[in-house]
């Protein structure tokens, strides 16, 4: 039971990714890379510098910041779970009204735009004033007044008050957690 514990660090995953995507980017040997390798090869050199930041949680002046980002990550991840249904639905919805617009032209193109308002970008005027939806035109407004409401206003303040919480019980914690880390290490 204590070596399967072994597998229930995340880091392990990175470790196991890395290997696996670092091997796919160079096989097969002695012969030109392609696409796949490439893009294999981009996916090493980003899962090689995230586990960095497990590495330096054992230095003694960033590991409590190395804790903090990783514990901060972890709850975004969760709440992301809880949000991708909200970001499928409003991308539906503009998709299905907006298509004559580009970046909702297509399902995933539609998908992209909508987790790229959440984060900010809107366009209001681009998007939802001075574009033409005939008969939708009310119904597109309308929907993206909710989408304001809940997706970056909501998400965002939910988003800060859990980073905030697992921040202060890090900082309550963390003379425990990197002595535990500096002896695993």
């Amino acid at each position: 039971l204590q070596r399967l514990s072994y597998f229930m660090s995340i880091e392990v995953y990175f470790y196991l990714s890395l290997y696996f995507s670092t091997f796919l980017f160079m096989y097969p040997p002695d012969s030109e890379p392609c696409m796949w390798n490439w893009m294999f090869g981009l996916v090493s050199i980003v899962l090689a510098w995230s586990l960095v930041l497990f590495q330096i949680e054992c230095v003694s002046f960033t590991g409590l910041y190395s804790l903090m980002f990783q514990k901060v990550l972890a709850s975004l991840v969760k709440v992301l779970l809880i949000f991708c249904f909200f970001i499928m639905a409003f991308a539906m919805a503009f998709y299905s009204s907006m298509r004559s617009s580009t970046p909702f032209s297509t399902v995933p193109y539609a998908i992209l735009k909508t987790f790229d308002m959440t984060v900010g970008e809107l366009e209001f005027v681009t998007y939802f004033v001075t574009a033409d939806y005939g008969s939708f035109q009310t119904a597109v407004q309308c929907v993206f007044t909710a989408f304001v409401v809940i997706m970056p206003i909501a998400l965002m303040n939910l988003l800060i008050g859990i980073a905030v919480g697992d921040i202060e019980g890090i900082t309550r914690d963390a003379e425990l957690q990197l002595l535990a880390i500096k002896v695993l290490h």
